[in-house]
């Protein structure tokens, strides 16, 4: 998982990481283990992008759709 990260951090330049599903049920086990065997992966201009857990849940398909519509019709900068 740390190298897939990597690599979509390295083509996608994201400013957060949002990881969702059962395994960010997972909680602190889960991130704190992620965090540390991710630590040396990244180039250093990289090794400060936040990854989180989702949390919208069950909404999430909602809260993304409505994140686009927004962004495309509005116009609007929504991403940090």
């Amino acid at each position: 998982m740390c190298i897939g990260i990597r690599n979509l951090v390295l083509l996608l330049d994201p400013g957060k990481i949002l990881i969702g599903g059962g395994v960010s049920f997972n909680g602190d086990i889960f991130f704190d283990t992620l965090l540390k065997r991710m630590e040396g992966k990244l180039i250093r201009t990289k090794a400060d992008i936040s990854i989180q857990p989702v949390t919208f849940h069950e909404n999430a398909t909602i809260m993304g759709t409505l994140t686009l519509v927004l962004d495309k019709v509005l116009n609007l900068e929504l991403s940090n």
